[in-house]
């Protein structure tokens, strides 16, 4: 006699919650530096902040605010724009915060971006 032996798993996963974008950045000002606009982080989260920068080559941007930011990518369009998306783990909800992305030594023309939030 043969036996079909069936085997079911269930894998369980919670949902990840995705908000519009929580901040964001619209100029068109000779800069080195464009700042979001403030807002508070959840608790547990990640940020993630795409920016596009005209008239700027900087390799690595930083990012003032407060947490720790990790940069992807920064790569270049346009031969001399850049494109960097950076992301950082809320630990705590560290209250309202304003982020400014700094392309000091090499000034931007405008900056446009979103910062998203991903929780669970």
């Amino acid at each position: 006699m043969k036996r079909l032996i069936l085997s079911l798993s269930l894998v369980c996963r919670a949902a990840i919650g995705v908000t519009e974008p929580v901040a964001e950045i619209s100029s068109t000002a000779n800069s080195p530096t464009y700042a979001f606009s403030a807002f508070t982080p959840s608790n547990g989260s990640v940020l993630v902040m795409i920016v596009a920068i005209s008239g700027t080559d900087t390799a690595k941007a930083t990012v003032t605010g407060g947490l720790i930011w990790t940069q992807k990518c920064a790569v270049t369009y346009n031969t001399g724009d850049r494109l960097y998306v950076m992301w950082a783990k809320v630990p705590t909800s560290p209250g309202s915060l304003t982020f400014t992305i700094d392309v000091t030594g090499n000034n931007g023309t405008g900056a446009i971006g979103g910062m998203f939030q991903f929780t669970d």
